[in-house]
Formats: C-alpha cells, sequence, structure tokens
C-alpha cells in the first residue's frame, strides 16, 4: 500500500496495526460497582454547559430561521456544484452541511451560507472570527 511518498511494506503494516491494539489486559472484565461509581462522579460537572471552553451563552438551542428550509440548503449546495467550499471534497452518499458563515441561525441570505462536509463544519466551530473572515472573503 502506498500512503504519502513511499511504499509501505506488509511487515510494516503489520505491526503499525497491532501498535494500535493497545494494552489488552482488561479485555472481557468489568470494573466493580463500586469503581463505575467513582469514575462516574469523577466526570460529572466537567467540560458541560458554561463550564466548557466553547460556551457561546447557549446560543446552540435557539430556533432556525423559518426560512431554514430544505430547498434553501439543497439550493445552496447545488449553488457550489455539491463541493465542500473549504477542502474541495464532492459530496456522495451522504449531503453536506450548510453553514451560516456569519453563525445568526436566523441569517439566511444566501450570500451568508456555504457549503461544507462534515470534517470542515467541525474545524469551523473554533476561532469563529477566523473563520467568518475567511468565507466572508472566499464569497466575494
Amino acid at each position: 500500500m502506498q500512503v504519502g511518498k513511499y511504499i509501505r511494506t506488509e511487515e510494516i503494516n503489520r505491526k503499525s496495526s497491532l501498535s494500535k491494539i493497545g494494552n489488552r489486559y482488561f479485555l472481557g472484565k468489568h470494573h466493580s460497582l463500586e469503581t463505575r461509581k467513582r469514575l462516574s462522579e469523577g466526570r460529572k460537572g466537567r467540560f458541560v454547559g458554561e463550564k466548557h471552553p466553547n460556551w457561546k451563552g447557549g446560543i446552540a438551542h435557539l430556533p432556525y430561521s423559518v426560512n431554514w428550509t430544505k430547498t434553501l440548503k439543497r439550493s445552496i449546495r447545488e449553488r457550489d456544484k455539491y463541493i465542500c467550499r473549504l477542502c474541495g471534497e464532492q459530496q456522495e452518499e451522504i449531503s453536506f452541511d450548510v453553514h451560516h458563515i456569519d453563525y445568526d441561525k436566523k441569517n439566511c441570505n444566501p450570500n451568508n451560507l456555504i457549503t461544507l462536509c462534515d470534517s470542515c463544519h467541525t474545524k469551523t466551530n473554533y476561532n469563529r472570527e477566523k473563520w467568518e473572515l475567511y468565507f466572508t472573503n472566499l464569497i466575494s
């Protein structure tokens, strides 16, 4: 198999697969009820809601505009030729996302919407100011 600029041998592929298996010591075993409770308590409240570094005041729960329809999203994908505007990947079976450039769910102006694959759409949730500027320049 070729990866990058060199060809990987079957031996290298086998060793790579084995290295990813990890520690199999715990395979088939289970934590005690006490341990499960302790692990659960340790996870409670960490990085949830306001404590999460990406918290934006609960805006994810705001409703979309009544103009946010399947027809609108389909027209944006069609306009963008079913290609992710960030990485250039071609849409196949799974429909790509339609992203609001200004992150305002109420603004359904076609100039504010862009087609992104799932991977690229996930990336745009960080450094929002950077992405807003990038996509604004891309569209104009």
